[in-house]
């Protein structure tokens, strides 16, 4: 096998080895981007929770 055609495959490999990085890397910050919606989420229906509750005793008494 030529050098110049073991240099293009390597290129090749190299190139192919950082899309896949780069693509792991997408799906990890996505990944952790809607966990971090999930969590908002969760913290604002346990304040709106809490201010009904605070809000019916005050209308009770």
């Amino acid at each position: 096998m030529p050098s110049s055609l073991r240099s293009r495959i390597l290129s090749l490999v190299l190139a192919l080895a950082l899309a896949m990085g780069t693509l792991a890397g997408i799906a990890l910050w996505q990944a952790y981007a809607t966990a971090q919606d999930q969590v908002a989420n969760q913290l604002l229906a346990t304040a709106r929770a809490m201010a009904r509750v605070v809000a019916s005793s005050w209308f009770a008494t």
